[in-house]
């Protein structure tokens, strides 16, 4: 049956395997969809399970169209056995019913294997689908579940709780209750009535209402029958596992109904009475304690009247429901006026003392092991567990607590005034540790009641209320000297953490008068103290640190003096003290932004820092759970540190780097840290004042990351910081290996990081000499790189694709000697049709749309370029004039020269080409030009600048190679003035060259020829008063 139920994914459908269509016919099918019903009748229950879950996986595809027999059968099969149920309980028999008890589960079973892979399907059929069986299956299965129920727990013929629990089947009929539940759960969970009704009586047809008025009764005596069974019956553990499990169904139900998106049934007129019983159970639980209540995942659920779970699950109901209703509670209630006053009062004080109280179990485990403690802490879920959920009911609680306007009780504090009473009367409480765990749970009631003591979140509250918030005034005066007190004895660690985890939630009012005691209190605290502090104190205390750094009004100066006993703590904890993985990075991350916001004050302690990177990356960690906060430490550390370093650290930190970006990159890891040791690759390249061995090895990797989607525009950017670094040792070392692999990519019209390889050649084209001008001349047309680049332009590429083309073009013609340009145009670029006309007439009407005057200009001096390095003739082997293959290019002077009036026009610049509209201009696409990276830089910020405007090493060579573009060194005037004397010069009127210029010229019009003349007759503009 198991080899069949997996099977049924792969092959129940027609599908392809092995090139062969695998394909059951429909009479099989038929013949199988009939037999796999006898599993309602299978003794066997392992049998049974696997069965349900097959006809499920069937019922997926074939329900209702393939088989609409299936769910009337078991409809009706849950009827005829609840029937007969039913009325062998009305003769007293019910421990005869064990065969109609087994039909009864296993068809409840497969009925809601049905349903939840029903729900798999988010599609709108799926949806459609489980609200029609919800309007037929629930009208049926309602009264059969209510009937069933009575029958199965207040039967009149066993009122003797210890013989019915020894009733043969009594388990196995609780089982079939609870999964009848749960049937009607996902149904009622389609139905739209949980949406439709908001009134305060329901009086039209309501199914999911129908069923939810039902649940009450049935909860409240489960309750009591399952209380009652623990006192006199101990030897029957599966009908106490069942009725544990069907208690926590009605729960679930509940929570979920509520939870719901857009749900009303908090409006429902039976709600309230619902959540006063839930309350009851809470304040119940609360009075007997660790008699009758579970509060600790460690007590034993199947002992104790009100377990774990449950209160959980009633803590997140409570807390829901007044979440929905807000301040509109329903009238008439206990819930409103002077009674929901009282409630509300109530329930904050059963929280505090109860349910935010740590219990005998936290202390153990706490003692056991500080730091595990605090990392379990830390995860607590509130659907999981009672003090997260019992914070979320109390925050909630605050947030509604209303006393003033309709149906108030004015006479009574709000909650949050409740709170802070209790805070206030906390003070004198006893030093014993009952009295610290009491305060304990004070203090994480009133830090969760933030917003409610905050005067500045009233309406009417005058300024000075605001700049005194009682929590400022509370941690000079109150916070900060408890947990300093040294002679309070072991027990106060647990004030001392909850106080430093209260400084991270009120990080906002630890205002700056307050923040020199602060750092004081906590880097105090961070120290290794035995009795006085250990690693749950540690990791809360460095949390708030990071959390006060993180600030606006954060002073470096004011830190300074706490500096190097913070960082010896930190690196102590990390080094020596911590073991666990969460606590590692988060001790890592708050080291990060102590770094961060120190910037230069932490290059003495360099050295240390490095060295500890080296520790934490050999710790096993297989998950790289801890290694992204390592990564982004060590970049923040050498975003702050590299720019001073020098001699033989900066060769070790780099050394360091190397390793780390290698092991990240490595195939097990790349997924999960490849892109953050690019990050710390490239902000390397940026802080680093010269080229290291380790930095240049690094280099070998590059032809191979590039080359990947996630990686390749990371990498570009990357190589573009070498080459402002060593242009020519980059083109000499690694050239060949990388444009090779950029190639393929510029070549591949489907690539989505073609942008990123053409900047990356344009930038290195801006910075290399003639010479390496020639050698990567020769690269290019040895990889490919430079045809690829030339059939780009013939593409109906994107604008900014065909634009980085042209510009990249132009930056070869205007840099790289004549004869080297030419030739390896005219070897990259296809036979047909000819190349420079085609070249031309692209750049030209792709330039005209350059959005930027600077651009344009780079495309006027990149044609002129072409013009100036061809010839009319060349000699031939016999010693007579030969035409030069370049001579295509002066059929396009007419389009040349108009793209240079419009040029010429708009540039206003001095003698040395400088141009202050440049300056006035929008930022361009390309970050690099524009000196505002928003890619790899965007967050690497000092104070309000990027690095760019910061005084980084990176940002000097920026700085320089922009200085050096075209646009801002070559006067147009003078060049294109030149380049047509040379051209005529070179063409003159006797030669066939000529004779085609000169007629060329003559056909355009004398205005745009007269236009040109005086554009560039005009004077340069006067730098001190631009034009």
């Amino acid at each position: 049956m198991i080899r069949f139920k997996n099977g049924i994914s792969k092959f129940w459908r027609t599908r392809v395997v092995n090139r062969k269509s695998v394909v059951i016919d429909n009479e099989r099918k038929d013949r199988i969809r009939k037999r796999l019903l006898d599993v309602l009748h299978e003794p066997d229950r392992s049998v049974a399970v696997q069965g349900a879950v097959a006809i499920a996986r069937i019922a997926r595809t074939d329900c209702p169209n393939d088989w609409p027999s299936l769910m009337p059968t078991l409809q009706a099969t849950i009827q005829s056995a609840a029937t007969t149920i039913h009325e062998a309980a009305l003769r007293g028999t019910l421990a005869e019913t064990a065969r109609e008890t087994m039909i009864l589960l296993h068809a409840t079973d497969t009925l809601r294997q049905c349903l939840k892979e029903f729900e798999r399907v988010r599609v709108l059929a799926g949806k459609m689908r489980m609200t029609e069986l919800a309007s037929v299956l629930m009208p049926t299965l309602q009264p059969v579940l209510e009937q069933f129920f009575a029958d199965t727990m207040v039967a009149s013929t066993v009122p003797d709780i210890t013989a019915w629990a020894h009733t043969p089947g009594a388990a196995e009929r609780v089982r079939a209750s609870h999964l009848l539940l749960k049937v009607l759960h996902r149904l009622a969970m389609c139905d739209t009535g949980i949406l439709a009704s908001r009134v305060s009586e329901v009086t039209r047809p309501n199914l999911a209402y129908t069923f939810f008025s039902c649940t009450p009764r049935q909860v409240s005596c489960l309750a009591e029958r399952r209380a009652a069974m623990l006192g006199v019956v101990h030897d029957v553990p599966l009908l106490s596992h069942a009725l544990t499990k069907h208690m926590m169904a009605y729960a679930k139900l509940h929570l979920a109904l509520v939870a719901r998106l857009h749900s009303h049934v908090s409006s429902w007129p039976v709600w309230s009475e619902v959540m006063m019983w839930y309350w009851g159970v809470l304040s119940d639980a609360a009075q007997n304690g660790g008699a009758r209540a579970a509060l600790s995942r460690d007590d034993d659920d199947e002992l104790a009247v009100y377990p774990y779970r449950w209160l959980v699950l009633t803590l997140s109901l409570l807390q829901t429901t007044l979440g929905h209703w807000k301040r509109e509670r329903p009238a008439g209630t206990m819930f409103v006026g002077d009674s929901g006053a009282q409630f509300e009062l109530q329930l904050a004080d059963v929280l505090i003392k109860t349910y935010l109280r740590m219990t005998p179990a936290d202390l153990e485990r706490w003692q056991a092991s500080p730091e595990l403690f605090a990392v379990e802490e830390d995860q607590a879920d509130s659907e999981l567990d009672i003090r997260p959920a019992a914070e979320c009911l109390l925050a909630a609680l605050a947030r509604w607590s209303y006393r003033s306007g309709k149906s108030a009780a004015s006479s009574l504090p709000t909650v949050a005034e409740y709170v802070w009473a209790q805070f206030e009367a906390s003070a004198s409480w006893p030093s014993t540790l009952d009295g610290i765990i009491a305060r304990d749970a004070v203090y994480t009631a009133v830090a969760r009641c933030r917003d409610q003591l905050d005067p500045s979140m009233l309406e009417a509250a005058d300024e000075d209320a605001q700049q005194n918030t009682c929590m400022t005034v509370a941690i000079h005066e109150r916070l900060i000297p408890e947990a300093a007190t040294r002679d309070a004895g072991p027990a106060w660690l647990i004030l001392r953490r909850r106080i430093a985890w209260m400084l991270w939630e009120w990080s906002e009012y630890v205002t700056k008068p307050v923040r020199s005691g602060a750092y004081a209190l906590l880097v105090q605290l961070l120290q290794q103290a035995p009795g006085y502090s250990d690693a749950a104190v540690h990791l809360a205390a460095a949390r708030t640190v990071a959390a006060l750094a993180d600030t606006l009004d954060f002073d470096e100066m004011e830190f300074l003096p706490f500096l190097q006993d913070a960082l010896a703590a930190l690196v102590y904890a990390l080094s020596h003290e911590l073991e666990e993985i969460d606590s590692i990075r988060t001790m890592a991350n708050a080291l990060t932004v102590v770094i961060e916001r120190m910037g230069l004050h932490i290059q003495p302690y360099a050295a240390m820092l490095a060295e500890l990177v080296t520790t934490l990356w050999a710790r096993d960690d297989p998950e790289a759970r801890a290694k992204p906060s390592l990564l982004e430490f060590l970049s923040k550390l050498v975003d702050t540190c590299a720019p001073g370093m020098d001699g033989d650290l900066l060769v070790r930190m780099h050394a360091l780097i190397a390793h780390v970006v290698q092991a990240s990159l490595a195939p097990a890891y790349a997924p999960l840290l490849g892109q953050d040791a690019l990050l710390l690759w490239a902000h390397t390249m940026q802080a680093t004042p010269r080229m290291t061995p380790a930095l240049m090895k690094l280099l070998c990797m590059a032809p191979e990351l590039v080359a990947q989607p996630d990686f390749g525009s990371l990498m570009c950017r990357t190589w573009e910081d070498y080459v402002l670094l060593v242009p020519n040792e980059i083109l000499h070392h690694f050239g060949l290996a990388f444009y090779g692999a950029l190639a393929p990519i510029v070549a591949d019209p489907t690539s989505s990081i073609i942008l990123a390889p053409l900047c990356a050649v344009r930038t290195h084209i801006r910075t290399l000499d003639a010479a390496g001008l020639c050698t990567l001349a020769e690269q290019l047309h040895v990889t490919g790189l430079g045809r690829a680049i030339i059939d780009t332009l013939y593409r109906d590429e994107t604008s900014a694709v065909v634009q980085a083309c042209i510009l990249l073009i132009s930056q070869l013609a205007i840099k790289m000697p004549a004869p080297h340009f030419h030739e390896l145009v005219r070897a990259c670029a296809p036979k047909e049709p000819p190349v420079w006309p085609t070249v031309c007439t692209c750049m030209i009407k792709k330039g005209q749309d350059m959005a930027l005057t600077r651009y344009r200009k780079l495309v006027a001096l990149g044609l002129a370029s072409m013009l100036k390095g061809s010839s009319s003739s060349s000699i031939s082997a016999d010693g007579s004039m030969a035409p030069h293959p370049d001579a295509s290019l002066l059929t396009c002077i007419p389009r040349i020269i108009g793209l240079w009036t419009e040029v010429l026009g708009e540039v206003v610049e001095d003698d040395s080409g400088n141009s202050t509209v440049y300056k006035r201009e929008p930022s361009p696409d390309r970050p690099l030009d524009a000196m505002q990276d928003d890619f790899i830089h965007m967050d690497q910020c000092v104070g309000e600048a990027t690095w760019q405007e910061s005084m980084s090493p990176g940002a000097e060579r920026l700085e320089a190679f922009r200085t050096q573009d075209p646009a801002f060194t070559v006067p147009i005037r003078a060049f294109l003035a030149d380049t047509l004397n040379k051209v005529l010069q070179a063409n003159p009127a006797n030669t066939p060259q000529g004779l085609e210029l000169h007629q060329q010229l003559q056909q355009m019009d004398p205005l745009v020829l007269d236009m040109l003349q005086r554009d560039l007759n005009q004077p340069a503009a006067n730098t001190q008063n631009p034009a």
